[in-house]
């Protein structure tokens, strides 16, 4: 399951519910976005965990409503949905590509918190060239409101996330142990060069 898989029925067991392979009354699909957005329109579905815009867009297009915001779970409201990996072979080889690519996200993600607007209307360029669609304005601007943008990894959170999937039984016998995952030397050293807060 992905991280809002895993949300979903770490919620659903922390509150009394179980999902039908558990015996339970709730049953819990792994669909694509795009088909949870089809899905809710036909009513075919009662419930999605999305990330955003998805949530917006459900809200918007398929007369949804927020029933709950995952950052009500999450102390400070922050979580992480996506991070940047490398393998460890290619991070000691290559430590100046890491650089540069981390440098790079520094700088976009101050430029889209500094200019939202404008990175909206970019984004939606983009996507109209790759997918032949773009994110209708007031549903971007809904979910972005929703959404923190940083170069924080917010390490803990993921940690969490791990536990939570070994406890709804998505990690096999042995609970992860993730506490080598990060590496934050060379954003370290970025966040330094740039005179911003490093990383914990």
């Amino acid at each position: 399951g992905n991280t809002q898989d895993v949300a979903l029925r770490k919620y659903l067991l922390d509150n009394g519910y179980k999902t039908k392979e558990k015996g339970g009354n709730v049953e819990v699909l792994p669909v694509e976005n795009a088909d949870i957005l089809t899905l809710m329109i036909k009513k075919d579905i009662q419930g999605a965990w999305v990330p955003e815009p998805w949530g917006a867009r459900l809200v918007k297009e398929a007369n949804g409503r927020i029933f709950l915001d995952e950052r009500e779970l999450w102390p400070d409201g922050e979580f992480v949905t996506a991070h940047i990996v490398a393998r460890t072979d290619y991070l000691e080889k290559n430590p100046r590509i890491i650089s540069k690519l981390l440098e790079a996200h520094i700088d976009e993600t101050k430029w889209i918190n500094e200019n939202p607007g404008e990175a909206m209307r970019l984004f939606n360029v983009e996507l109209q060239k790759l997918t032949g669609k773009t994110i209708p304005v007031n549903e971007f601007d809904e979910g972005f409101s929703r959404m923190t943008l940083t170069c924080d990894p917010v390490k803990e959170s993921l940690f969490q996330s791990a536990n939570d999937a070994f406890e709804i039984g998505f990690l096999g016998d042995k609970r992860p142990d993730l506490s080598k995952i990060y590496d934050l030397t060379i954003l370290n050293q970025v966040l330094k060069e740039k005179g911003l807060a490093e990383i914990q």
